[in-house]
């Protein structure tokens, strides 16, 4: 569960996801946190808050797979059903607004307010049906929303129930009979009313639209509230005041251009459903459906007589079968003059007119989804991402929407911008890969990637302004290079960074491989006794601290590119435009480029001091390693070597001629290279030997016999410690003793076998003692040799 709760939740407010949204690098994140992130770093550009990749805010795509995991996880007892047809009462609900027009009249979208009504409580994956009314004010349309809302609350009843009572009060959407304006923008009911079709629910939304006709409001906002209430309607009602007239006329035909531009940008089907809501008919005694079809056939004629078409889309919009007309006739007096809206206020034939119009309308409610082009059922999801993009292009094209023909224009101005900024993103997604592996990045420096980024940005530059169709299009491309160049001067900075830190990383690697290998080799001789014995430990240290300091000035070297190498891209720039510039500015970028460059300097000094201290840590340490091994095996194969010199100097009195001759190679190139503790070691070890045979095989041989043995070997031993002691090697006297035991042990051994044991043995522990001092001796020697560690 733990795990699950991690998923659900945003890195950047640390709690459950609220309307979470996928950016391109895949991260999830709460649409209202991301906003705010980006808005406060935005001079840096967009970057993902987790992994830094460059990210696009027009491309934060609602996530239902989380959001439906977050409606599962904290809502898994406490989410009330939603109503499952007849007899179901859905929450109260509220009147919300989805845009307001600010005293320019620009038209803002309150985002948090459009995901709670269509992407949440189940609405979100569900197909909608979208009732919207548009018209002059003071027409009746929050009036007639709140009837609808009356019938959706009650939707088993069979009579006229619903209407309420007598003397209620009409309550839901703000509504007053006065002058004053009361609707501003764009309002929608907060809750869903499911209505079942075909085995499934509907969501049944009803928008409320300002009174768009109104000559105190610019064509432009008459436009914008007409693309938003298209957007935001699957069953459209136009309300129209006593009959269909050519200024109402005049409207339609702007509503149905601006229907078919903003369905040809977002993909949807323009006008699903038009109903002409005619109030105060009073021309003749045929309302409703019936009287509606006599009119709407008299509109299409005088339509037609006319060539060329004074309104050809209205005409068009008014002949397909999807269209129709309802008369309704005068409500009442007190009902205009503001009696609350009352039942008992209204004149009979329109209470009538009322109650048929509005059961009729419920009762198709279910068959007028919510469609693409291609006929496919939106969701609430899929269309809150659609509304947020138009409020977008409103705001980026503030001046684009003057009329159906320039809002055209706008919303092709926009593809075009679009598709410049997704082969700029494609293209930056590239060189970001190339950029995390090490290989690829070093094959391009950092001022040969701003040379390709500022290629790039001219290349879609010089493509957007042979697309463009705006008169002022300058104004469209100074906007999209400042947010190509911002995005580049983002990816630049990391990528210098990740550029420097992979020259730093290939020289250490570098360092490392070398060390590795002449550790690898010197590794390789150590095992070789002759190769071994001709290096001794203090020159092996000596050989790897030079090649550390080698190795250490290298990588400082190869550690920094040159400066070439580092170029900005305003140092690009700069030389590019050198002639244009003035010698003023070119002096102050100058200045800028070399504070840059000082700040850019001390930092790098300051990592690379860091890194090669690191590095001569490792390489003291895996020679420190090495040494104390090869210490080890020097001693070893010094003692072998004498060993053999001590058998060579005892060959010609014995039967172990063979072995001395076999080791007086290694004896000799020892002593060649005055290894004098080497000799004395191996002397001294010979001796013990000796005196072990001679005592074992002397054994039952007479004893004068024995005794003549001992002093010929004596004498012999004498001879031989002089030429040991001519040649300078230490612990001759021991080694002269032990020989003489090992003499006469191979002599005695040969006459007599059993004679002296006592003498022998005494002989044997004086050997031994003599040749133990010479051992220590020796060794004292041989430690004094060796040189300090690094």
């Amino acid at each position: 569960m733990e795990q699950l709760w991690e998923d659900v939740t945003c890195s950047i407010c640390w709690d459950v996801f609220n309307d979470p949204v996928s950016i391109e690098c895949g991260h999830n994140f709460c649409r209202g946190c991301l906003s705010t992130h980006w808005s406060e770093v935005s001079a840096q550009g967009h970057r993902c808050p987790e992994c830094r990749a460059p990210c696009s805010r027009n491309r934060m795509i609602p996530d239902t797979r989380v959001r439906n995991l977050v409606e599962k996880i904290t809502k898994p007892q406490q989410e009330k059903p939603e109503p499952q047809g007849p007899g179901a009462q859905p929450e109260p609900g509220h009147p919300v607004q989805l845009s307001h027009l600010d005293e320019e009249e620009n038209l803002t979208l309150d985002e948090e307010a459009l995901s709670c009504c269509l992407e949440q409580g189940g609405v979100g994956d569900a197909p909608l049906c979208l009732v919207s009314i548009i018209g002059e004010k003071h027409r009746g349309k929050s009036f007639l929303l709140n009837y609808l809302l009356r019938r959706l609350r009650s939707p088993d009843a069979r009579d006229g129930s619903w209407m309420g009572q007598e003397d209620e009060l009409l309550e839901g959407f703000e509504w007053r009979a006065d002058e004053d304006r009361v609707t501003n923008g764009v309002w929608i009911w907060s809750q869903p009313f499911w209505v079942p079709t075909q085995g499934r629910k509907v969501a049944v939304l009803l928008v409320d639209t300002e009174g768009s006709m109104g000559i105190e409001r610019k064509k432009e906002t008459s436009i914008k509230l007409s693309a938003f209430s298209m957007l935001l309607s699957s069953y459209q009602i136009l309300n129209i005041s006593n009959a269909v007239k050519d200024p109402d006329l005049e409207y339609l035909e702007m509503f149905v251009r601006v229907a078919e531009e903003v369905g040809k940008a977002y993909g949807l089907e323009p006008i699903q459903h038009l109903d002409l809501l005619v109030w105060d008919w009073s021309n003749s005694l045929v309302l409703g459906t019936d009287g509606g079809k006599q009119h709407l056939k008299h509109v299409r004629k005088k339509l037609e007589a006319r060539s060329p078409c004074k309104h050809p889309k209205a005409l068009e919009a008014l002949k397909r079968s999807s269209s129709r007309c309802y008369l309704m006739p005068f409500p009442g007096k007190k009902i205009t003059t503001g009696s609350g809206g009352r039942l008992r206020d209204m004149d009979k034939d329109f209470r009538e007119s009322l109650r048929d119009y509005v059961t009729a309308l419920v009762s198709s409610a279910g068959q007028h989804i919510r469609m693409d082009q291609q006929g496919e059922l939106l969701t609430g999801t899929q269309l809150a991402a659609k509304i947020k993009n138009l409020s977008d292009v409103m705001r980026n094209h503030r001046s684009g929407f003057s009329s159906p023909c320039q809002m055209a224009i706008t919303f092709h101005n926009q593809r075009v911008l679009d598709r410049a900024r997704a082969d700029h993103a494609v293209f930056l997604k590239e060189k970001d890969g190339l950029s995390l592996r090490m290989v690829d990045c070093l094959t391009v420096d950092p001022s040969a990637m701003a040379k390709q980024f500022m290629e790039q940005r001219r290349s879609l530059l010089k493509r957007c302004q042979k697309e463009l169709k705006e008169l002022k299009e300058e104004t469209l491309l100074t906007a999209l290079e400042a947010e190509l160049t911002r995005e580049a001067k983002t990816f630049l900075e990391t990528y210098r960074k990740l550029y420097l830190c992979h020259t730093m990383q290939r020289a250490l690697d570098m360092a490392r491989a070398d060390h590795a290998e002449f550790l690898k080799e010197k590794d390789t001789d150590s095992r070789n006794p002759l190769k071994c014995l001709k290096v001794r430990p203090g020159k092996m240290a000596e050989q790897f601290a030079e090649l550390r300091g080698d190795l250490l000035w290298q990588c400082q070297t190869d550690m920094l590119p040159k400066k070439e190498a580092l170029g900005t891209e305003l140092e690009e720039e700069l030389r590019q435009k050198k002639e244009a510039l003035g010698t003023e500015m070119e002096k102050e970028l100058r200045q800028k480029k070399e504070t840059l460059e000082t700040e850019m300097e001390k930092k790098l000094m300051q990592k690379k001091e860091a890194l090669l201290e690191e590095l001569e840590e490792e390489l003291m340490w895996e020679a420190k390693t090495f040494l104390e091994t090869y210490r080890k095996r020097f001693k070893k194969f010094a003692i072998a070597a004498g060993v053999g010199v001590g058998g060579l100097v005892l060959a010609p009195v014995g039967g172990g001629a063979a072995v001395g001759i076999a080791a007086a190679a290694i004896a000799a190139e020892a002593a060649a290279l005055g290894i004098a503790g080497a000799v004395g070691i191996g002397a001294g070890a010979g001796a013990v030997a000796g005196a072990c045979v001679g005592g074992g095989v002397g054994w039952g041989v007479g004893k004068k016999m024995a005794q003549k043995d001992k002093n010929r070997a004596e004498g012999a031993a004498a001879a031989i410690a002089a030429e040991a002691a001519a040649l300078g090697i230490a612990g001759a006297a021991g080694i002269g003793a032990g020989a003489g035991a090992l003499a006469g042990g191979c002599v005695g051994g040969s006459v007599g076998w059993g004679v002296g044991k006592k003498m022998a043995q005494k002989d044997k522990n004086r050997a031994e003692g003599t040749a133990s001092q010479g051992e220590e001796e020796d060794g004292t020697e041989e430690l004094s040799d060796t040189a300090p560690l690094i």
